[in-house]
């Protein structure tokens, strides 16, 4: 359910696959950084019992027994190609066929556990979706009797959207196969991909057909079923559970403001050679200077302490570039001269520049 740039056919060759995550992520740019839910991959860790490939070539350590929350973009995209290179799709999808139970985590399960009616429930989805993935587009749509849910992506995710458009349509399909037994019917779940080469290759779903090369990933089922009542339906639970998600959506949307404005200032940083004001940076995103302080606030952070951390980050990465100078880097980052950029940076690291550049010199040849 989410189409990409990917070639339509996927490619055997684990290699192959992931130069082309490697490209997807190299392309994500800023966008890398902006916070997803990592409800399905959490689960398939738990699942798998965290095997060794599964957190290759991403920034989180594996060391606690739980993964966070919430992940970068980058990490997102780098883990679920992980899975496919290393599951193929028919065991992928097997395992999502045979494990899922909540429909996309916890919210969407109070959500689609007390909506009214099946309609209601998908929308929640629906929305929930738009809400904590600011990369993702997602559109629901009628035609004729039936009801087509479909989604696609701002980014190129690669390899890792048929992951996201595989995961997404078998959960759906759960939700909707167990709100529709009274209607008859089937789901049909789109994708873009081409499928595997061997037709026996695809799990059997009851109640589902997999349609593969088409123009878009999607989930389409019998527009009547909408009208199916949920006999749990609580209204109490279900308008405390519409308030929990707009509050979560409300975070992720703050959450991917700071993400802006890091991006922004560091873009600055290294264009200007200066950082930029916060009238700047406000005006870029459309925003008043309150408004944009008011964001920052609630994610617990501020313009100053961003604008510090992206001149620290980017001071340690200039200084590993032995053929840059000191002076050159204090004047790339905007000092208004070298003592200051000296001062700054004993602050951030307890040690001057020249130190800090032979510790890591040192650390490199030991390395090697």
């Amino acid at each position: 359910m989410c189409s990409s740039r990917m070639a339509s056919r996927l490619p055997r060759d684990a290699f192959q696959l992931s130069a082309e995550v490697d490209a997807a992520i190299a392309g994500l740019g800023a966008a890398g950084d902006q916070l997803v839910p990592s409800a399905a991959i959490r689960k398939l860790d738990a699942w798998l019992g965290r095997p060794a490939w599964l957190l290759d070539g991403s920034e989180i350590s594996g060391e606690e027994p739980d993964l966070p929350e919430f992940l970068s973009l980058r990490d997102s995209v780098r883990i679920k190609g992980n899975l496919l290179i290393h599951l193929g799709f028919s065991d992928l999808a097997a395992l999502l066929v045979r494990a899922i139970q909540a429909p996309t985590g916890r919210m969407a399960g109070l959500l689609t556990a007390f909506a009214p009616d099946l309609g209601a429930g998908v929308d929640a989805i629906v929305e929930l979706t738009r809400l904590n993935n600011p990369h993702l587009i997602v559109e629901s749509r009628v035609e004729g009797e039936s009801r087509t849910v479909e989604l696609r992506s701002n980014v190129d995710l690669g390899p890792a959207s048929l992951v996201v458009a595989l995961n997404l349509a078998v959960q759906m399909h759960r939700f909707l196969e167990s709100r529709s037994a009274p209607t008859p019917g089937e789901v049909e779940l789109s994708f873009v991909w081409t499928g595997p080469d061997d037709p026996d290759q695809v799990p059997g779903i009851p109640g589902a057909i997999f349609r593969f090369g088409r123009p878009a990933d999607a989930v389409t089922y019998p527009r009547s079923w909408d009208r199916q009542r949920n006999p749990m339906h609580d209204p109490l639970l279900w308008n405390m559970a519409l308030r929990m998600a707009r509050e979560q959506g409300a975070r992720m949307r703050e959450a991917a403001v700071v993400s802006q404005v890091r991006r922004l200032v560091a873009e600055a940083i290294e264009a200007e050679q200066r950082p930029p004001s916060l009238r700047d940076v406000a005006s870029s995103l459309g925003k008043s200077v309150r408004g944009l302080e008011r964001n920052l606030t609630k994610s617990g952070a501020t313009f100053r302490t961003i604008v510090e951390e992206e001149r620290k980050r980017l001071a340690a990465a200039m200084l590993s570039d032995p053929s840059r100078t000191i002076q050159e880097i204090s004047d790339l980052l905007g000092f208004s001269d070298r003592t200051s950029f000296t001062r700054s940076f004993r602050t951030w690291f307890s040690v001057p520049p020249a130190a800090f550049r032979m510790q890591h010199q040192d650390g490199d040849r030991l390395a090697s």
